[in-house]
């Protein structure tokens, strides 16, 4: 499946982007805010087989790369994936250099419109460190509302949610 947005070109992951993954996956600075560091080779490498076992379960869902059609050079990673039944999480990460441009926003109302044409999502959640405030900003610009505060041994976690029918 091929998703687009005005910058961006998006396509579901596959074997051969292991390298853009790996590129994202392994940045400090990219990562703070997702598993509080960033991963070892072998723990993106591992990450990314999962997310590929993802994509063949639900190939309509599951993990893209969002590339920009200016010059298809890697903006981030994207994911809408089933939580419930009726829910699914809305979630990215974005390359440094696409950052404070508006492409989290953007990569974001493309989960959301992709997931509004499918009448069995009725709500879409995303997680976040709650200390991410450029996230935060991004979700409730789009209209998702916290709605659960959780404290952990690794880290806290703020959840989202975005109803998108009854």
């Amino acid at each position: 499946m091929h998703l687009t947005s005005e910058r961006l070109k998006f396509h579901a992951c596959t074997e051969a982007d292991l390298e853009y993954f790996l590129d994202l996956a392994m940045r400090e600075e990219v990562m703070r805010f997702i598993t509080g560091r960033a991963l070892t080779r072998e723990e993106a490498t591992e990450r990314f087989a999962n997310n590929l076992r993802i994509n063949r379960e639900d190939p309509s869902y599951g993990f893209f790369i969002a590339l920009s059609k200016e010059d298809g050079s890697l903006a981030g990673y994207a994911k809408l994936v089933k939580d419930t039944e009726n829910e699914y999480e809305a979630g990215y990460s974005l390359h440094p250099g696409f950052w404070g441009k508006g492409y989290a926003t953007e990569i974001l109302g493309t989960l959301i419109d992709y997931a509004s044409k499918d009448p069995a999502i009725r709500s879409l959640m995303a997680k976040i460190t709650p200390e991410n405030n450029a996230s935060r900003r991004v979700l409730e610009k789009k209209n998702f509302v916290s709605y659960l505060f959780e404290k952990g041994e690794s880290g806290d976690t703020e959840y989202f949610r975005l109803t998108l029918r009854p």
